[in-house]
């Protein structure tokens, strides 16, 4: 926080959906503190197809605070924050007949983080963080339980106006306590990573180049990179190119949760991507670029037995499995423009999503979407609406056919400590499919949701 205030929000909205927000800033001589406390709930809607006068809507309940302290001064700084959130909410048994269950969630996070200038270009950084996350599932004596804990030490060394050089360690610990159908597990993985970057900007040329060796207890020593250019060709032209590799080893929720395997191996990927930005006539700024991953041991469910199971008497078995190679190609165009309280955004992408061992498309992954928003904004009132859509996607059993949505956001400054703003999620309440449920039953987004809110400040 910059400067020494307070507000309250409160927001009501269809489907019974209440929200509200209370916060404090403190800022004085370098020294701050900041407090938020929020609540949510609502009946929330249907998120199936499945019809029957009995079908429930998933209701969602959730709570929180976060707070935070800190000094920030030219030679230091030092700073504590803790969040918490915990709530309840509601999903589908998958029995066919609309039956829910739900599923308590809570979790929490601290973070101590320190940062010493040696001299005007050399800064020492530090960091100690722990997250804790609980699922409790209340159908069930099922859980998954965690805590992550790590310490980050860097420094950064400015050696030239134009160059500087950041090294450093992070030592990560992840404690899995699990019970996941009926069967325990617990899960105790370190892991230590040593990262260098070297940064240079200077004559419209940007450049980045970095390496990370991440030494993981379960999965060996992994050696990752990422190297990006960025050179301003003409006052209003600049091209870049990106290329970088990854390791990301499975979750708990990967090797525990529904349909978990324990004997995942890590996605390790390598991506390219060149683009060009360009700055217009008339305020216009437009952009191109296209990128190319390679994935290997890729994370997907799929059925493994009884995959025509009728779902009724005979069950499909699904789970997590590594496709040895996949690969995903595609591209983004943008168009913005942009005259005093005026504004229109919009973006196309495009990317195919292959595993490589069938040369078939990889689930729930639309090959194209579009969005457009237009409206105008100042610091009295500000009305937008925005256009989303999305094309059809692979599912198991069927296609996940594509949708188009709207939705609109206004506000206004009624005085300079009360702000009025009301927000219309798909406008014309299309309940669009998300994901396949069984042959002829969808997943669907539940529509319209309609809200209108103030927030007194001070």
């Amino acid at each position: 926080p910059e400067k020494t205030s307070a507000f309250v929000t409160g927001e009501i909205g269809e489907n019974k959906t209440y929200k509200s927000i209370v916060g404090a800033d403190l800022a004085e001589n370098g020294f701050y503190a900041q407090v938020r406390g929020q609540r949510l709930e609502s009946d929330g809607s249907r998120i199936t197809d499945l019809k029957g006068n009995d079908i429930k809507k998933a209701s969602y309940d959730q709570k929180g605070f976060s707070t935070k302290v800190g000094v920030e001064k030219e030679d230091f700084g030092a700073s504590v924050d803790y969040t918490q959130n915990e709530g309840t909410s509601q999903y589908d048994t998958f029995r066919y007949d609309g039956s829910l269950t739900s599923q308590d969630f809570k979790n929490e996070l601290l973070n101590i983080r320190g940062r010493v200038n040696l001299n005007s270009d050399i800064s020492l950084n530090a960091r100690l963080s722990q997250f804790k996350d609980e699922l409790d599932q209340n159908g069930s004596r099922d859980f998954v339980h965690s805590t992550t804990k790590e310490a980050e030490v860097y420094g950064k060394w400015q050696f030239t106006s134009s160059q500087n050089v950041l090294a450093g360690v992070t030592h990560q610990n992840i404690d899995g306590d699990v019970l996941s159908y009926g069967s325990p597990y617990d899960e105790d993985v370190n892991s230590t990573g040593y990262f260098v970057q070297h940064q240079y900007q200077n004559n419209g040329l940007n450049t980045q180049v970095g390496v990370r060796v991440e030494d993981n207890e379960k999965y060996g020593t992994h050696t990752v990179a990422q190297g990006a250019i960025r050179y301003q060709l003409l006052p209003l032209t600049s091209i870049y190119a990106n290329i970088g590799s990854a390791f990301k080893a499975p979750t708990l929720n990967d090797m525990y949760g529904s349909g978990g395997n324990p004997n995942l191996k890590p996605e390790e990927s390598i991506s390219y991507e060149v683009g060009i930005d360009q700055k217009l006539n008339y305020n216009i700024s437009t952009g191109l670029s296209a990128y190319y991953t390679k994935i290997d041991n890729l994370i997907e469910s799929r059925c493994i037995a009884v995959c025509n199971g009728d779902w009724i008497n005979t069950f499909p078995v699904y789970q997590n499995i590594n496709i040895d190679k996949a690969s995903m190609r595609g591209g983004e165009i943008y168009a913005n423009w942009n005259r005093d309280d005026l504004f229109i955004k919009s973006s196309y992408n495009y990317v195919k999503a292959i595993n490589d061992e069938t040369d078939q498309e990889l689930s729930r992954r639309p090959r194209q979407s579009f969005t457009v928003s237009t409206g105008l904004q100042n610091e009295h009132y500000g009305l937008s609406i925005s256009l989303s859509a999305k094309s059809k996607a692979k599912d198991y059993k069927q296609d996940t056919p594509g949708y188009t949505t709207v939705d609109f956001n206004g506000y206004w400054n009624a005085t300079p400590n009360v702000k009025l703003f009301t927000n219309i999620q798909n406008i014309g309440d299309v309940k669009y499919k998300t994901a396949s449920y069984d042959k002829g039953i969808y997943y669907v987004n539940g529509g319209r949701l309609a809200s209108a809110g103030v927030t007194l400040s001070y």
